[in-house]
């Protein structure tokens, strides 16, 4: 049975059509490429299996929704028997790595969550007739259906994914032009080790006071069976009244609390689990990018982490809750009153009409700096496409690990980055550096720039498959030990030891993740 290739799009790159002109759409130059050049046991999906898509929204939710839906089409190859290797450009490389990062949220706490379990169920994703696990009567009941069960773990549902989580048949995967977001917490929180003490008390506070109306709902029903004059007395005093409204709003901001912390343990969770699907999987990937890649580039300078990736796994480290960096933008302020705009012929203004004057400068000077920094994190968290509630993109690298090292080791040979800038510069003659900008925010947030007749390969970061030595590498990738003995390959060998080697030593510095 041969292996097989399954190419990831990136953002905004979808198609309803399984056939086109994009890289990974069949008939595509880049999958003719490969259909001759892939080893007789490799193969690229036949017209029996659908092509892989998702939605290419520049959306974290998205990516996330993606990589659920990708784990659950490699778990029906691992059904099948089928080997395969994976090749994601941009962030068709962060669907691949938040698949793996689920595999093992999936594989650590022994839990086939919900999430998955309907990607599984899902007939664009299904191969075989039968889900490997079946939905559940009421995996789509809404909420205020009693008696839901489709959040409670089953043993048995886990049981029928626990071999296929290791996935065993992953032989290669590798990412090209992919700027890998890590996210976490708003707040300030301890990644490694146990929470600290004042962190321990916070959470038996909110413990205690969400537990506490069962307790006194308990005592009410103890004492209707006895006497229940103490229960009067405490209804018909005056503190009580007081009090039980203000426990009340306490509660309910309890509740709210215990939701946002629950939410920031699941992050920390899959931050963790990303130390342990590096450790698994690092040795099967390949990173393809160039130093110049315009998106790589932007969304690395919008990332401020307020500690170095090699600190924040050690335990006891709580690093300042990170923060994007604001959009560049200039001052928003408001239109100055007609009576101050220094025109000749002065305009006469009625006495009302001259207090707008001071008003509207005082807004300027202490307002405008408010609204100039909500709008700027607005359109920093657009173009990260960090929609995760109460969570920051901390950091953002060409490696799935953001190791400082990372640019020390460029993702493409010399003569490919210089090959990539010559097509880069042919196509775009007559573009200068700023319309190379306005193309990569384009880019990111979509925008049709084929409407204004630019070329198609605008962007390093859409030029890579124009380049016969990137297709190159990732052949050989895939060929593994059967690569032909020339320079290209030297590289590639060179290039993965001295990754594998960096990320092998940072992993064994860092306290391995709490299980």
């Amino acid at each position: 049975m041969a292996d097989l290739v399954i190419l990831v799009h990136g953002t905004y790159a979808t198609s309803a059509d399984e056939a086109g002109d994009a890289w990974w759409q069949r008939g595509s130059d880049t999958w003719e490429w490969l259909r001759a050049y892939l080893p007789p046991d490799v193969a690229l999906l036949d017209e029996s299996i659908r092509l892989f898509r998702w939605d290419g929204l520049n959306s974290q939710v998205g990516r996330l929704r993606a990589g659920n839906r990708l784990l659950a089409f490699l778990l029906e190859l691992e059904r099948q028997g089928h080997g395969y290797h994976l090749v994601g450009h941009s962030h068709g490389g962060s669907v691949i790595w938040e698949a793996l990062v689920s595999a093992e949220v999936t594989r650590g706490e022994q839990v086939l969550y919900a999430e998955l379990r309907r990607a599984l169920n899902d007939p664009t994703i299904r191969l075989g007739e039968e889900p490997i696990v079946p939905e559940r009567p009421d995996e789509h009941a809404p909420w205020f259906v009693k008696h839901k069960t489709r959040h409670i773990p089953r043993s048995r549902e886990y049981a029928a994914v626990h071999a296929g989580i290791q996935l065993s048949g992953l032989r290669s995967w590798t990412t090209v032009g992919t700027p890998f977001l890590h996210f976490l917490p708003a707040g300030r929180q301890p990644v490694a080790g146990r929470p600290s003490i004042r962190q321990a008390l916070v959470e038996l506070l909110l413990t205690a006071t969400l537990t506490l109306p069962v307790y006194f709902v308990a005592a009410v029903i103890i004492a209707s069976f006895a006497d229940a004059g103490w229960l009067r007395a405490v209804y018909g005093h005056s503190v009580a009244n007081v009090l039980a409204p203000l426990f009340v709003v306490w509660w309910l901001v309890a509740f709210w609390l215990t939701g946002r912390r629950r939410f920031a343990t699941s992050l920390l969770v899959r931050e963790r689990a990303a130390l342990s699907a590096a450790r698994r999987f690092a040795g099967r990937w390949l990173g393809l990018w160039s130093p110049a890649d315009e998106a790589i580039n932007a969304l690395s300078a919008s990332a401020a982490p307020a500690v170095a990736y090699e600190r924040l796994h050690l335990p006891g480290q709580q690093p300042a809750p990170p923060r994007p960096v604001p959009f560049p933008l200039p001052r928003l302020t408001l239109p100055a009153p007609a009576g101050a705009t220094h025109l000749l012929p002065e305009l006469p203004l009625v006495k009302p009409m001259r207090l707008t004057g001071p008003a509207i400068a005082w807004a300027n000077h202490r307002l405008e700096p408010v609204w100039r920094r909500i709008v700027a994190r607005t359109l920093t968290r657009a173009a990260q496409g960090a929609d995760l509630p109460r969570a920051v993109a901390a950091y953002v690298s060409p490696w799935p690990l953001p190791l400082a090292g990372a640019r020390a080791h460029p993702g493409l040979p010399e003569a490919s980055i210089a090959a990539l800038d010559r097509i880069v510069a042919a196509d775009n003659a007559t573009l200068g550096p700023k319309a190379r900008e306005l193309l990569m925010v384009a880019a990111l947030e979509g925008l049709p720039s084929d409407g204004f007749g630019l070329p198609p390969v605008g962007l390093i970061h859409t030029a890579y498959f124009a380049d016969e030595g990137v297709r190159q590498l990732i052949l050989r990738h895939i060929r593994g030990g059967r690569a032909r003995d020339d320079e290209l390959s030297a590289w590639l060998t060179s290039q993965q030891q001295a990754v594998h080697a960096c990320l092998t030593d940072f992993l064994a510095d860092v306290t391995p993740p709490t299980p």
